[in-house]
């Protein structure tokens, strides 16, 4: 459920989404070395509510969007003497649209920019094929590949329709390729590494659709923790993301950049641990959507109880 109201004595906007799921696993080691998982699910989302008090003072009442459907997958596990491992999967899912992408009328670029709802918004349905190989260099580093391609159709697409209007619309099929790349391991027994790294290619079907949005083609992750003593760590983290179109006419697009994070962890014991982190370390002006800077820096605390 989301409320939300325009002024502090305003009467509250709802809308509400009640979702059943009924879903079945079953693991299967066909050999020694062999493992099979198949999985099904039965999906139901019930449209709920949703209301919007307008400035004239009339009530608007979205039509309903009930939607359910069947989803399965299938995965195979290989494992290997050296104890890689090398899976292959298949998927074919439905993935309902959201409140948000339903009834949002944010996001305007600039004043003037209107967002339209689309409360009859169809979900996407994608056909999903995955291969990743999880292996070892030595006792102390591991690393993970993954190749991916999901074919989506009725793709739910943010699109420009003119200047100043925009609205989230069924767009067909799009088709997205990626790979995902890892590796970690220890230095010394006070020092741990780790990088992260991701590339996706999106493929629209239908010329007039234009861009796919607010999806950066490469992603960037590297980490570094130090532990001068057992209760004791440092953590900092550098997240790089290469730049993405905000509209699809190409014409708003949120720049890259690179953020570090500083984080740390420190254990009382008894399962209590205290930590304290820096986000944003050198205040860098960043945005994922053009013309929405991000947070500066800013200091977080925070305590964990571990059962």
């Amino acid at each position: 459920m989301h409320r939300e109201r325009g002024a502090v004595d305003a009467p509250f906007d709802r809308y509400k989404d009640r979702t059943w799921s009924l879903a079945s696993e079953y693991q299967w080691a066909a050999a020694d070395n062999l493992d099979v998982v198949a999985g099904i699910s039965y999906d139901l989302r019930d449209s709920r509510q949703g209301m919007k008090h307008e400035k004239s003072g009339d009530i608007t009442h979205y039509a309903n969007n009930s939607q359910n459907d069947f989803n399965w997958q299938l995965m195979t596990k290989y494992h290997f003497a050296n104890e890689d491992t090398l899976s292959l999967s298949f998927s074919d899912r439905t993935r309902f649209p959201t409140l948000k992408e339903r009834y949002t009328t944010s996001k305007p670029a600039y004043n003037g920019q209107t967002v339209l709802v689309n409360p009859h918004l169809n979900p996407e349905r994608v056909q999903a094929i995955d291969v990743t190989w999880n292996g070892t260099f030595t006792r102390d580093w591991a690393y993970d590949v993954s190749v991916y391609y999901n074919r989506v159709n009725d793709a739910i697409l943010g699109h420009t329709i003119d200047a100043n209007t925009l609205q989230n619309r069924n767009s067909g099929r799009v088709d997205y390729t990626g790979l995902d790349l890892g590796v970690k391991g220890r230095v010394t027994e006070m020092l741990d590494l780790g990088l992260s790294y991701g590339l996706i290619h999106a493929d629209v079907k239908q010329d007039e659709v234009g861009k796919v949005t607010d999806l950066p083609t490469h992603t960037l992750v590297a980490w570094m923790t130090f532990k001068p003593c057992e209760t004791l760590s440092f953590t900092m983290s550098q997240e790089a993301l290469s730049s993405a179109y905000n509209s699809s006419d190409a014409k708003q697009r949120a720049s890259d950049f690179t953020v570090t994070n500083l984080r740390a962890d420190y254990d009382v014991g008894r399962g209590v641990s205290v930590n304290a982190s820096v986000n944003n370390l050198f205040n860098t002006e960043y945005a994922y959507n053009e013309g929405f800077i991000e947070q500066g820096r800013n200091f977080w605390a925070g305590i964990a109880y571990k059962f």
